[in-house]
């Protein structure tokens, strides 16, 4: 708009006017567009609790979750989900990566709570895959 219009806006405006593209394109009201941010840094703060060693936030595996918890967000609010889950893969999950479900329960109740919106099974799934990865890979060992 600067360089454009040659009209100056204040860091506020700007950022008024790019949450307002922003929920133009992801057909979001703007309160969910407003809340993404902090639920995003809630459901961050949720997993480093949860982990009793520090998370590498340079690894790969990190920086992969925090991609799939932003589009895990916005599918949530948009109400899109992924096909059907495979039951088996869900429960063979479940059983054999008990820590990250449990931590995936976490998220999912942060959610109900926080937006009234449920976490689907699908994301659950992927969830689980992130946080394994993450226990497997992206700890900082003490």
């Amino acid at each position: 708009i600067k360089a454009k219009e040659k009209i100056h806006l204040t860091e506020d405006e700007a950022a008024f006017i790019a949450l307002h593209i922003v929920n133009a394109e992801l057909d979001m009201t703007m309160n969910q567009v407003m809340n993404m941010p902090a639920m995003l840094s809630d459901i961050l703060s949720i997993v480093r609790m949860s982990y009793k060693e520090q998370i590498n936030e340079a690894s790969i595996e990190y920086e992969r979750f925090v991609v799939h918890i932003k589009y895990m967000l916005r599918r949530t609010f948009e109400g899109s989900v992924y096909s059907q889950t495979d039951r088996e893969l869900f429960d063979s999950l479940c059983k054999k990566e008990p820590y990250a479900f449990s931590i995936s329960k976490k998220i999912r109740k942060y959610m109900r709570e926080k937006s009234g919106m449920d976490i689907p099974d699908e994301e659950m799934c992927y969830l689980m895959v992130h946080l394994s990865r993450i226990q497997q890979y992206g700890l900082m060992k003490k």
